[in-house]
């Protein structure tokens, strides 16, 4: 699939601004934590299983907006690395 291939089916726009890497894990981490509310077991390379989206998130009251701005969160990344970015190990990048 190319980026025209995704631009045509997604609707979405394939210019603009490059995304920086940064390679410093333990900022991803802090963020991940601040995005999400806690802090994942990671595997190899930054990796999470989809399992931990399902302990993390099932059944829980969301009493303030952060939580509820955290569970949208992880509900879209789950959904978008399970359909857009699914891969044979059943794990998402951080």
């Amino acid at each position: 699939m190319t980026l025209f291939d995704f631009a045509m089916i997604t609707g979405l726009g394939i210019g603009g601004d490059l995304i920086p890497l940064d390679p410093d894990m333990g900022e991803w981490m802090a963020a991940w934590e601040t995005l999400h509310g806690a802090r994942p077991p990671t595997l190899r390379a930054g990796m999470v299983r989809y399992t931990w989206f399902e302990e993390h998130y099932r059944g829980e009251d969301l009493e303030t907006d952060k939580e509820e701005e955290q569970y949208a969160r992880g509900f879209l990344l789950f959904l978008f690395s399970t359909t857009l970015f699914l891969n044979k190990w059943n794990t998402v990048g951080l």
